[in-house]
């Protein structure tokens, strides 16, 4: 049969528009300077692509450490997809200039994308025959084309039906100059992500493989497997021999490795048990499947050298035959991050694999075991219940006291911390945290709390009673718990703790726990179900030896079955040997609540903050990481290093650099560092070695903004809505509330602060104050007896909820000088801002 050459041209030009950023991934719309795809038949592939836009977009991401790939469709009835075509992180090469890296480019000559230039604002593709996978027998209604790094989703579009296409090209669809389009479209089955009105999507549009071509029904009638990794034995262990007799069968007396892959025994050869030879680093032994975390597991990480050429120690596996498919990688991958159950379907596998399997199961994960005397200790939450089909946030207390089971030389002690609920006034030291939770966590804040509410109080932390954890056997204890009754062995009560309250952020608490809002300091947390941190080696941190540890837990259960939700931290003591430096934390709340953003409009903020600003001169200061927090409008956060000038952006409160006395705004492209447009899922930057910083002020600031869109465009987040807004939690900052829905009229508030009314949400008074109208409705009408008014748009301003925003750096340093008893302040409680699996290095 003869091979169709096909080809995809495309030169996008980028231009920056508004996007909204989603739950899990980021969409923005671009311009393409050029957008060719060639039509079904003979030819040679081509591409032209040049454009340098203002905004450093595309460099925020390492191509090497973050996925990359392409998606090309078109609609009508010539119609087609290529789907997800996935980039080999191993073919991307960096582009050194004056200042480091200034780009990346891709090359895969024999590949379905053969090319990509992409530079600070600059994006060019090619894909080639005969790998290309589809091109169009004839003219489509739109053309699409997407591409990815990470979880930032760029796309361009030509539509047919308006615009020229080119003279004298027959063979080819081909456009230049289009304009970006309005939105990227929110739900585009075949790019792999299940999006909202999606009941699966497998990452290409083919039939009778557990996902329909429309992303909206699974096709199977009857399950093939019952579970995701019975499903994996037969598909992937026997499918592709890694159980012959030459590799992982008993049958073979001089296996290496003595993994037994064969039916029956893979899952207890595989799951929390250590692999018998060092990893890609030549020196590190990971678990051959360490349960929710992928990059920590042997199996996945000898899997993937063979599927996209990492590295990994030893060979790659499947060691004879055909490698594993991206789909069947990524389903390995799924199965992990989810817990690696044995007995239960992970969402999303059934496409991924290609078969049938039953409804997805909520899922759970079988905690770490305690570490061993005298190297850690590991804090249990208990469980809560999370139903079927549902979302809640949730605030609750456990109790821990620790004597006797960490050794004298990991003791300090802590004069500083209070001592209502730690009467020795002794601390532990700690440079390592192992935060494992079920795989339904939206997200986990874990607190110290350091307030005068004693454990012994009648009714502290509301009532406590028995919430039975993993596994939750027939005959656990129920009712009433003493959190005080400790369990010499681990250093709490298994199961007990206080009231659960729902809210945000633990806003409604106070009614246990009055200073909770200004006593209870993050130590740990993440937005993943496991995250490993490590200090950077001779840096500690430290915390009481008992106390009230207080869990914020988010989580969702989009399953039919009802499900509980725990959360399990282990803390590590390291080599007092090595304990040198106290860990320092970044957390720059200055400017928290500075969002004065109108309705249907935007606007960004800026800032610096200075590392130990009180002094002229700090030597060798070292940056380990950095980070951000804002919340849903929040579009995009940048950092820019050293050097800078000091500045504010204005008075006490301040709400843009239009104020009087404002002196800040972006930085020096070239002194870009940090870039996130993610509020769910912000950029851990991490710095390693760490990056040293001079001893002038200068040298020590750090300029920040971050940009705020309160429904500016269609693709916007949707503009604040009175009527929808929760109301702030009762005591607030300072005894004051803050947040929550905007007033009906403009409102005094905090001296020189006035609270914008409420405005009007659509019509020829779009944006306009509308609540001291007689009649709101009718003011906000489209039109004259159209009955449509709906006077509901509100001011987006700082606060507590959700609703509401904020505007935070967050990072850690450490300074090499000897570490005193005086200095353990300094890392006690230090805030960990939430980590994400988007951990990426600096350029």
């Amino acid at each position: 049969m003869q091979r169709i050459s096909r080809s995809v041209c495309l030169a996008l030009a980028l231009v920056l528009a508004s996007f909204a950023a989603q739950a899990h991934d980021t969409r923005l719309p671009i311009a393409a300077d050029e957008l060719e795809v060639r039509l079904a038949g003979p030819g040679s592939p081509s591409i032209e692509f040049s454009f340098t836009a203002q905004e450093p977009i595309l460099l925020s991401l390492d191509p090497r450490v973050n996925e990359t790939a392409v998606l090309v469709y078109g609609t009508g009835a010539n119609g087609g997809s290529t789907g997800r075509l996935d980039l080999n992180p191993l073919l991307w090469t960096p582009e050194m200039g004056g200042l480091g890296i200034t780009g990346y480019t891709y090359s895969d000559p024999g590949g379905a994308i053969s090319s990509v230039t992409l530079r600070q604002g600059e994006l060019q593709v090619s894909g080639s025959s005969p790998a290309w996978p589809w091109s169009p027998a004839g003219t489509v209604d739109e053309l699409w084309f997407w591409f990815v790094i990470e979880e930032e989703w760029l796309c361009a579009e030509a539509d047919i039906l308006t615009a020229a296409q080119l003279a004298n090209v027959t063979d080819k669809l081909r456009f230049q100059n289009t304009t970006a389009p309005a939105s990227c479209p929110a739900q585009v089955c075949g790019n792999g992500i299940r999006e909202v009105g999606e009941l699966c999507d497998d990452g290409n549009l083919v039939e009778g493989d557990g996902c329909s071509n429309d992303c909206q029904s699974d096709t199977c009638t009857t399950a093939d497997f019952n579970s995701t990794f019975e499903g994996i034995q037969s598909i992937i262990f026997d499918g592709y021999a890694c159980n012959n007799a030459i590799c992982h069968n008993p049958a073979n007396p001089n296996l290496v490795s003595q993994l037994d892959l064969t039916p029956g025994a893979s899952y207890d050869q595989l799951v929390n048990v250590a692999s018998t030879i060092p990893s890609a680093d030549g020196v590190t032994i990971l678990d051959r499947v360490e349960p929710s975390e992928p990059i920590a597991s042997f199996l996945y990480e000898k899997l993937a050298a063979a599927t996209n050429g990492t590295p990994t120690g030893g060979v790659a596996m499947p060691f004879l035959g055909a490698v594993l498919t991206p789909d069947h990688l990524e389903a390995v991958e799924k199965w992990i991050r989810a817990g690696a159950p044995e007995d239960l379907v992970v969402g999303e596998t059934a496409g991924l694999l290609g078969t049938c399997l039953p409804p997805e199961d909520p899922l759970k994960v079988e905690p770490r075991a305690y570490p061993t005397a005298g190297e850690g200790i590991q804090f249990r939450s208990t469980a809560w219940e999370l139903p079927a089909n549902s979302e809640d946030e949730i605030c609750y207390a456990t109790y821990y006291d620790l004597a006797g089971l960490v050794p004298e030389e990991d003791q300090l002690d802590c004069p500083d911390f209070g001592s209502t609920n730690n009467p020795s006034g002794k601390c532990f030291y700690y440079n390592r945290r192992i935060l494992l939770q079920d795989a339904q966590s939206h997200h986990s804040i874990i607190q110290i709390y350091n307030g005068t509410t004693s454990i012994n109080d009648p009714g502290a932390f509301g009532d406590f009673t028995y919430k039975p954890n993993y596994p939750n056997e027939q005959g656990a204890p129920s009712g009433p718990c003493d959190p005080t009754q400790i369990d010499p062995a681990t250093g709490q009560h298994a199961d007990c703790s206080g009231v659960v309250i729902s809210g945000v952020a633990c806003g409604n608490y106070e009614t246990v726990a009055p200073d909770i809002g200004t006593a209870a300091p993050t130590f740990a947390g993440s937005q993943e179900p496991y995250t490993d941190d490590l200090y950077y080696e001779g840096v500690w941190a430290a915390l009481p030896m008992a106390g009230v540890i207080i869990w914020n837990s988010h989580a969702f259960n989009l399953t039919s079955g009802d499900s509980t939700m725990a959360q399990y931290l282990d803390m590590y003591f390291g080599d007092p040997n090595k304990r040198l430096y106290p860990v320092r934390g970044i957390f720059d709340i200055s400017k928290i609540f500075i969002q004065q953003v109108p309705p249907f409009e935007e606007r960004e903020y800026c800032k610096t903050y200075t590392i130990a600003a009180a002094f002229d001169i700090v030597d060798n200061i070292q940056l380990t990481d950095l980070g951000s927090h804002t919340h849903r409008w929040g579009e995009r956060f940048r950092t820019w290093g050293p050097p800078n000038e000091p500045c504010e952006p204005g008075g006490p409160i301040v709400f843009s650099c239009e104020d009087a006395g404002c002196n800040c705004g972006p930085g020096d492209p070239s002194q870009l560092l940090y870039y996130s447009t993610t509020y769910t899922d912000p950029v851990a930057l991490q710095f390693d070695p760490p990056m040293s910083l001079g001893t002038s002020i200068q040298d020590r600031t750090f300029l920040y903004c971050s940009l705020y869109d309160n429904g500016s465009t269609p693709d916007s987040p949707e503009v604040k809505r009175q009527s929808t807004s929760p109301p702030p939690p009762e005591g607030g900052f300072g005894g004051i509330a803050i947040g929550g829905p905007c007033p009906d009229v403009d409102t005094p508030f905090l001296g020189n602060l006035t609270l914008p009314g409420v405005a009007c949400m659509d019509g020829p008074r779009k944006g306009q104050a509308c609540g001291a109208a007689a009649n709101p409705a009718e003011f906000c009408e489209t039109s004259a007896f159209a009955n449509d008014g709906d006077c509901d748009a509100c001011t987006v301003m700082g606060g507590f909820t959700t609703e509401d925003e904020m505007f935070i750096l967050t990072g850690t340093f450490f300074i090499p000088e000897p570490a005193a008893p005086a200095l353990a302040a300094a890392a006690l409680a230090t805030l960990a801002f939430l980590r994400s699996r988007r951990k990426q290095r600096p350029a």
